[in-house]
């Protein structure tokens, strides 16, 4: 009972003094937003990263490692001997060669724009999944096998053509024109680039794209997966390309996709540490406004006290004003975030998540700063001497 009416109390000192309390709580508000703001974003960021890690996460990938740092040792790593070599170990299935830097930089062109694009490269029709396209259909493995002139593109790509020009189904790269197979729902995921052409396209067209550093696989269900690893390794080491030159060795994609989440997570909270500063800043106005406050009621805490109220109910009093006057600041601030979150989803590739979790610590945060930079106004509230304030 004495709770509710310290809290009622609390209400009506904070709705008395509506614009200073406002101006006070400003900086509570930015903070928590930013806070809210960065968070999402990176658990948006993480888990559309670890996507991507697990859609791939039955492709075993194998580099070389060299014994020193030669050039020419790590140019032309895994050859069609090499993807040969592997084939012919039980249980393999779906064995390409990549590069581990697959990105190309390239240039479209429509009517008389010109638009500085990436390309990537793919040595099979699966790389993409249904989910992923927005319109049109897939590659066929025909389409990879021939080398046929034939891409995906962005939907940034695709307003692009429609806005510059008559779009009729096809592209100008560098000159040579592809068919548009299907348009990528590129805000899905992280790592589409502009466009994606089978690797056998772009050679045919451009000449060799990459060194083949990796060599991807995928193992037949009903195979132990590590012992066909390891006879492949084996195959490699005696009869590979750069055998005696190095050695070869597996990527675990898991761990890869779990040390990046980590790096995220490290990242995140050191921006919102960062943010944490405005928190501090709105503190000590929080503990300057508690100060006026209970100078200004100095009257009111002398009657409060001489009818009956202890130190412990004064203390209490301006302690659940400071920490409610914050956690509504905290309020405004979530739903500030949430809206945040809504607007940067329509530009960024990847989904802000907001967690539960993520409202309930911001809110905790902004209580918590209540409390701590109001303690100090309310003790001096709870110890002023009757005789002096009467």
């Amino acid at each position: 009972m004495k709770m509710f009416k310290f809290f009622k109390l609390s209400i009506d000192s904070i709705l008395r003094n509506k614009s200073r309390n406002f101006l006070t709580v400003v900086g509570i508000i930015i903070g928590i937003s930013s806070v809210i703001l960065i968070m999402s974003i990176g658990e948006g960021f993480k888990q559309s990263t670890l996507k991507e890690f697990n859609n791939n996460s039955d492709t075993i990938e194998v580099e070389f490692q060299p014994n020193d740092n030669n050039e020419e040792t790590e140019q032309n790593v895994f050859t069609d001997a090499d993807q040969q070599l592997v084939r012919q170990v039980q249980g393999i299935k779906d064995i390409q060669l990549t590069a581990t830097d697959n990105s190309i930089e390239s240039q479209i062109i429509q009517g008389k724009k010109k638009k500085n694009i990436y390309i990537s490269l793919t040595d099979t029709s699966t790389k993409i999944a249904n989910t992923d396209i927005k319109e049109g259909d897939r590659f066929t493995e025909s389409n990879v096998k021939n080398g046929d002139n034939v891409v995906y593109i962005s939907s940034k790509v695709f307003k692009f053509l429609k806005r510059n020009g008559n779009y009729d189904g096809t592209i100008n790269i560098n000159n040579t024109y592809f068919y548009v197979v299907g348009v990528l729902n590129s805000d899905e995921s992280t790592f589409i680039e502009d466009i994606v052409m089978p690797t056998k396209s772009y050679e045919n067209s451009f000449g060799v794209a990459s060194n083949k550093d990796t060599l991807k696989f995928k193992v037949k269900n009903s195979w132990n997966k590590k012992d066909v690893q390891n006879k492949v390794l084996n195959e490699l080491a005696n009869f590979g390309t750069k055998k005696g030159l190095g050695h070869y060795k597996l990527v675990n994609s898991e761990k890869v996709g779990k040390s990046i989440g980590k790096i995220i997570d490290y990242i995140t909270y050191f921006i919102i540490s960062v943010a944490g500063i405005s928190l501090f800043i709105a503190g000590v106005g929080v503990m300057n406004t508690m100060y006026m406050t209970v100078s200004e009621r100095s009257q009111e805490i002398g009657i409060r006290r001489a009818f009956g109220a202890n130190k412990v109910d004064i203390r209490t009093q301006f302690l659940m004003e400071s920490a409610l006057l914050c956690l509504l600041g905290g309020l405004a601030g979530v739903g500030i975030g949430f809206a945040s979150d809504k607007l940067c989803a329509l530009f960024l590739p990847f989904k802000p998540i907001l967690s539960i979790k993520f409202v309930i610590l911001a809110l905790a945060i902004s209580t918590s700063v209540g409390l701590i930079f109001g303690y100090i106004p309310a003790n001096k509230a709870a110890k002023n001497n009757l005789i002096k304030i009467l």
